[in-house]
């Protein structure tokens, strides 16, 4: 993994995003014009190259229900 494993899943999240916008993936996965959110573009890309390199979730279902339980509510 290219990230500890200690991180919250913002964190993760923004290293992601940091590391494909300068790779061979980038156009997998990209930040809207205005900064605010990201957009997935190539979900299979995604899924098989972009997310196991920063979290154990594989399948989109997985990674979305996993993260989106993780993260406290405020």
């Amino acid at each position: 993994s290219l990230t500890s494993i200690h991180k919250h899943f913002p964190f993760r999240l923004y290293d992601m995003l940091e590391y494909v916008s300068k790779s061979e993936h980038s156009a997998a996965i990209s930040w809207t014009h205005d900064g605010l959110a990201f957009v997935i573009n190539q979900l299979d890309v995604f899924l098989e190259h972009v997310v196991p390199m920063f979290f154990n979730q594989t399948k989109f279902r997985s990674f979305v229900s996993y993260n989106l339980a993780s993260e406290p509510c405020s």
